[in-house]
């Protein structure tokens, strides 16, 4: 296989059955670790910067795409960024993986660690007045906001939902794991 683009490294049917796991009953894992970039979330990256992309927001080599994470979703926006010629600005917190912000740095992300600790005693509120005075001070910045951004849920209903739709006749139960919650609703 030769491929153009490691956005052909995205495996939308790849399951692997565990016979008799659960008693009689086979479970399946969506083996979304396989992905390029380790994880599920490059579809929450692909979907969100097309989808500012869609709407004429993002504009190639002018948009600086601002996002908050303290991993996944920020290795995958790295490399969509780099890939697509976005400069990305990450912000995160002392939790993040260094092995993870190292990746992020590689693809050429901008990755800033907060410190301050938020009034409930982690750091997301202080990542969101990072991102805020990020957004004053950068005129062609644009912050994704997965938090609230209604295409994290929508990409998954899209192609997580239907992949799974597409392999089983029934299913009985799903389990996700939340952050966010985009993939579970979408789901």
């Amino acid at each position: 296989m030769i491929i153009d683009s490691p956005l052909e490294l995205i495996f939308p049917d790849l399951f692997y059955r565990l016979p008799a796991f659960a008693g009689c009953h086979d479970v399946f894992l969506k083996l979304e670790g396989f992905n390029v970039t380790g994880s599920i979330k490059i579809k929450t990256a692909v979907g969100l910067v097309e989808n500012l992309e869609r709407q004429g927001i993002a504009k190639p080599n002018k948009t600086v795409i601002v996002e908050s994470s303290s991993g996944n979703l920020g290795l995958a926006l790295s490399m969509v960024c780099a890939i697509k010629g976005y400069e990305f600005i990450c912000v995160t917190d002392p939790n993040a993986n260094r092995a993870t912000v190292k990746g992020m740095e590689l693809y050429g992300a901008r990755v800033i660690v907060v410190k301050e600790r938020d009034s409930a005693g982690g750091f997301l509120e202080s990542r969101f007045k990072t991102i805020n005075h990020i957004l004053r001070s950068e005129p062609n910045a644009v912050w994704l906001n997965q938090y609230s951004n209604i295409a994290n849920i929508k990409v998954h209903a899209e192609q997580t939902a239907n992949e799974i739709a597409c392999e089983f006749d029934q299913v009985d139960w799903v389990f996700v794991g939340a952050g966010t919650t985009g993939t579970l609703a979408g789901v």
